[in-house]
């Protein structure tokens, strides 16, 4: 095998020794063992949809019970924000993440210290209670 693959060209160092070729072909068996689709018994699919139906039943998506509760919204919030610092946090009542706002100051790039300054699109809808 080794006379055959120098033959057409390979290096030496490349050519792998019978060994380490069984050594692959043991690895590649157990991978391919390992992927395989775990089939459920017919038992443990019905204690699932069981599961699955009492959690449906039970469960409050719509979070009726609280009455103040309001989703994070995602346009406004980045989603990794445990990486950001505190100084680069998007504040609403500073900046607009549209950029569609007017200030009251002659700058619009600076950030204004007071909300009443600051038209914002967002302002009326979300942000004042």
């Amino acid at each position: 095998r080794m006379r055959k693959c120098q033959a057409i060209g390979m290096c030496k160092d490349m050519v792998m020794s019978d060994e380490k070729v069984l050594e692959r072909r043991v690895k590649i068996k157990k991978k391919k063992i390992l992927n395989t689709p775990v089939q459920l018994s017919s038992q443990q699919e019905k204690l699932i949809q069981e599961l699955l139906f009492g959690h449906r039943s039970t469960f409050d998506s719509a979070f009726s019970r609280f009455s103040g509760f309001r989703p994070m919204d995602r346009n406004i919030l980045p989603v990794n924000t445990h990486k950001q610092t505190a100084s680069k946090l998007f504040n609403p009542l500073t900046e607009c993440p549209k950029n569609a706002c007017s200030t009251a100051s002659k700058s619009t790039t600076e950030p204004t210290s007071s909300p009443s300054a600051t038209s914002c699109c967002l302002s009326s809808s979300r942000f004042h209670s």
